[in-house]
């Protein structure tokens, strides 16, 4: 079904314009006169009303344009800020999976956790708990972009997903390091068994969001890209 071809603000605008400068060139070079046409036959009070209408429609198409175009840029600049938040925890996410691979990173987590045999229960340090929420500091900011609707459902679900499995990857992390003897054999298996998939998802949603701005470069208008 084929859609109604619809005027756009910018085009009402010309098209206004040129029938005002149209109207001006025919009062001043007094074409009608010309022509052998009687203007004093033509209601002249008419055709100031039709000129100041036009002046109206014109300042007002002009305000309604730019205002319609503000809004657009607005909400296409926080959908891309919503995106480079995400985008941002999402590498922070894969950066500390990383640190937690070092041999230097495994020895202040064994120095700084303890595992109490007693109780089967871990008391972690500063260091276990900067790592559970380091990469989640602007998850404020997520949930206010996601109420104003600026932030898919789909990409909101994604990311609780993601910081679910990541913080328990972390706990589970310090506690096999501190619970286990052979802890580095443990947590490198640990690694493979969790950290691998869920270094997959995020790369995953990493390439989804690159995919969809791409996507919002090559639908915005011409008048909003730089040319090259």
């Amino acid at each position: 079904m084929k859609k109604k071809p619809q005027l756009s603000s910018p085009i009402v605008i010309i098209i206004t314009c040129i029938l005002f400068i149209l109207y001006l060139l025919v009062d001043y070079f007094n074409i009608p006169s010309i022509l052998g046409i009687d203007v004093s036959r033509i209601n002249t009070d008419l055709l100031g009303i039709i000129a100041n209408s036009a002046i109206a429609i014109v300042v007002f198409s002009l305000g309604y344009y730019f205002v319609e175009q503000w809004n657009i840029k607005r909400t296409e600049n926080q959908r891309n800020y919503a995106s480079m938040i995400l985008q941002n925890i999402y590498t922070d996410c894969l950066d500390f999976m990383k640190q937690l691979k070092t041999p230097q990173t495994l020895h202040i987590i064994k120095k700084t956790c303890n595992f109490d045999e007693s109780t089967g229960k871990t008391s972690y340090g500063s260091f276990i708990k900067y790592l559970y929420n380091a990469p989640f500091k602007n998850e404020s900011e997520i949930f206010q972009l996601s109420k104003d609707g600026l932030l898919p459902t789909e990409q909101l679900k994604a990311y609780l997903d993601i910081k679910t499995r990541y913080q328990a990857y972390i706990g589970g992390f310090a506690f096999t390091c501190c619970a286990f003897e052979d802890s580095d054999k443990n947590a490198k298996l640990m690694s493979l068994t969790q950290g691998e998939p869920l270094s997959d998802q995020i790369n995953e949603q990493l390439s989804i969001l690159l995919n969809l701005k791409t996507r919002r470069s090559n639908h915005a208008p011409q008048h909003h890209r730089k040319a090259v």
